[in-house]
């Protein structure tokens, strides 16, 4: 164990315990038999809400060493786990019938919203949602229980018929009157070729000066010398073009 300033530190740099005027911080990531490590190895540890972080008192110092370093070992045994364990999902995934994707140390699951798959999930496997991926993240010492419901969780999200992507919203172009082009017309884009469905001239150039000095940013040098010879902005309108998605090739 290092003692650097106010942080001790263990074997593991994620496992330390930091001096605060009248307690530790002991600091570690989210694991279970870790927190009743630390419930066995200090004398009545507190769990701050605030600060998301076990405290022991100071005169709990004599502790920390061997209080650390058993922590410590239980992330070196929990990653040794960790690897087998991913191993056999992977071994698995060809007889789920969900989306899985391995992550390091977890793995994300999607699956349609069934509130009892929900509570097995977060409460029985410490899942827990990303709204961002649309999906249930869960540590990998989870693997064997997700794979004792594996067949129910796929059952049920299929009965509800299944995981739905979500569709990314696309965007509409913005479009100066003299280059309106027709519903039809195909456009080329970076993302490939798309179709106008459809033409809203929602925005005027008089009422929406902020939308049109963005606008004139993104014009080359001889588009912005062709806008400011003549006052667009009181006469012509900017338009709203809807396009489709891109066509796979």
């Amino acid at each position: 164990m290092n003692d650097t300033s106010d942080k001790i530190t263990s074997s593991n740099a994620d496992v330390y315990a930091v001096r605060r005027d009248d307690h530790f911080e002991i600091h570690f990531p989210f694991n279970r038999e870790a927190v009743a490590e630390v419930k066995e190895a200090f004398d009545r540890p507190k769990w701050d809400k605030i600060a998301k972080v076990w405290t022991v008192a100071l005169d709990q110092e004599y502790a920390l060493e061997a209080g650390l370093d058993d922590i410590a070992d239980i992330f070196v045994e929990a990653e040794d786990m960790s690897v087998s364990l991913e191993q056999k999902l992977r071994e698995a995934l060809p007889t789920i019938n969900l989306k899985i994707e391995i992550l390091e140390g977890k793995f994300a699951v999607w699956i349609a919203f069934h509130r009892n798959a929900n509570r097995c999930l977060q409460r029985e496997l410490d899942g827990r949602w990303d709204a961002d991926r649309g999906a249930w993240i869960l540590p990998m010492a989870s693997v064997d229980g997700f794979l004792r419901n594996a067949e129910w969780l796929a059952r049920t999200s299929e009965e509800l018929g299944g995981h739905k992507e979500k569709k990314k919203s696309v965007k509409p172009l913005l479009v100066l009157e003299p280059d309106l082009p027709s519903v039809g017309d195909e456009i080329e884009t970076p993302e490939g070729i798309r179709t106008v469905n459809r033409i809203s001239d929602e925005y005027e150039y008089r009422d929406s000066r902020d939308l049109f000095d963005a606008f004139f940013a993104l014009c080359s040098p001889e588009k912005q010398d062709e806008l400011m010879a003549k006052p667009f902005w009181k006469k012509t309108n900017l338009y709203k073009v809807f396009l489709s998605d891109p066509q796979t090739p």
